[in-house]
């Protein structure tokens, strides 16, 4: 085991946990859209989701130095994993923060 595969695998699943549990958690529990919303509860959500794409970046690009040096199957499971890690990420920015209509 090279050093990329030794990060890769644990920050594609860190980054899968963090954007499947987080983000949701975010959208329900946040109110955005909600009257009582105030600039910590936006701040919290733009927050969350930046460490989510951030993770979720730095996941694929460990997985892709990984499949370049070593390519395993163990690295290509890795930047599967962070691959959905970024969909998610990227669904969540466009269609619960862009696409989101707040009532005015």
């Amino acid at each position: 085991m090279r050093g990329g595969e030794k990060f890769a695998w644990p920050l594609s699943a860190v980054s899968l946990v963090f954007a499947a549990l987080a983000l949701p958690v975010t959208y329900i529990a946040v109110p955005f859209c909600r009257p009582g919303a105030t600039i910590v509860d936006l701040g919290a959500t733009v927050g969350i989701v930046s460490l989510a794409a951030a993770l979720a970046l730095a996941a694929i690009l460990s997985s892709l130095l990984s499949v370049y040096t070593i390519g395993s199957n163990r690295a290509r499971t890795s930047l599967v994993l962070s691959g959905v890690s970024m969909a998610i990420a990227t669904a969540f920015i466009v269609f619960g923060l862009a696409l989101r209509t707040c009532p005015t």
